[in-house]
């Protein structure tokens, strides 16, 4: 197998269940925390409470990265996030994917990728794929 096409990439962000958001916390520590996440228009977009540790640290640090759950078909993506204003398609779309609406309050965060990593372990490393965007 040669490199991973760019559709291999989306399918997994957008078919994946859970996320795993990582952040630099005060100090620059590391903080990694679950998340539903939604690929939207080139952006990976989700919810959370505006005053949780995540929010809090990628608003006072914005460059995150975000694996997915999946550990023999990896995607890294990493890139900036910050706050995202979701339209009625985007929400529409988080509620098909998780059969659950967001409460009001909650705060949408969007991560503008700016290089996504991915890989399959079978075919690793002629698999090994770096996509700068």
């Amino acid at each position: 197998m040669t490199k991973l096409a760019w559709a291999w990439v989306e399918e997994r962000l957008a078919s994946t269940h859970n996320y795993w958001l990582a952040t630099a916390g005060p100090g620059g520590r590391p903080y990694v925390r679950p998340v539903w996440c939604v690929w939207h228009g080139g952006v990976l977009v989700f919810t959370a409470s505006p005053s949780s540790r995540k929010v809090r640290n990628l608003l006072a640090s914005p460059p995150v990265s975000v694996q997915l759950e999946l550990v023999r078909e990896v995607v890294v993506v990493e890139g900036d996030a910050g706050p995202y204003e979701p339209g009625d398609d985007l929400l529409a779309a988080y509620v098909a994917k998780y059969d659950w609406r967001p409460p009001a309050g909650q705060g949408w965060y969007g991560v503008v990728p700016s290089t996504i990593y991915a890989a399959e372990e079978a075919t690793y490393p002629a698999s090994s794929t770096t996509f700068a965007l």
